[in-house]
């Protein structure tokens, strides 16, 4: 209702006054196309401020990522390095371990043959001092290559039993 009582009064309206209404309209319109566009810039520039923040962040993100994959990376590569290290460390243990094992059973094996062939020397010792008379009056401990020795209980104790059986 309020539009037709101002399409009637703009209708009794003259021109001039018709003219003046149209200016002022205009300048109330391009008032309010500036606000619009102000709010538009207003929010537009807030927009970019906020990217721009928005920006900064995401590269400071971007650049603590980068960081951390390059530790990342770095750690990688000193375990495959203290992974090698330790493989070739354990090949090293593994190969001592079967060295000192058959150097082992060398001398192990060393050893009872020296024992059997003691064994055999002290037997034919013994059975040639057996052919052999001591005198009774003679001290002096029996020599062994060129080397005296303590005589022993058991060597007398033979010696004396085979002079008895002469």
């Amino acid at each position: 209702m309020q539009r037709q009582k101002q399409f009637i009064s703009v209708s009794k309206l003259t021109p001039v006054q018709l003219q003046q209404r149209l200016i002022y309209t205009q300048s109330e319109l391009d008032k309010h196309k500036k606000l619009v566009e102000k709010y538009q810039n207003d929010y537009h520039y807030n927009l970019i401020d906020q990217l721009q923040e928005e920006n900064q962040l995401l590269k400071e993100q971007i650049d603590k990522t980068v960081e951390l994959e390059n530790k990342h990376k770095e750690i990688c590569r000193q375990l495959e390095n203290v992974k090698e290290e330790l493989t070739l460390l354990n090949t090293q243990y593994e190969e001592a371990q079967q060295n000192y094992t058959i150097e082992r059973a060398t001398l192990v094996e060393k050893i009872k043959s020296l024992q059997k062939n003691n064994s055999l020397q002290e037997g034919h010792r013994l059975e040639e001092n057996a052919g052999e008379k001591i005198p009774n009056d003679h001290p002096s401990s029996p020599t062994v290559n060129g080397f005296e020795t303590e005589s022993s209980w058991f060597h007398r104790s033979l010696l004396n039993h085979k002079d008895d059986e002469d």
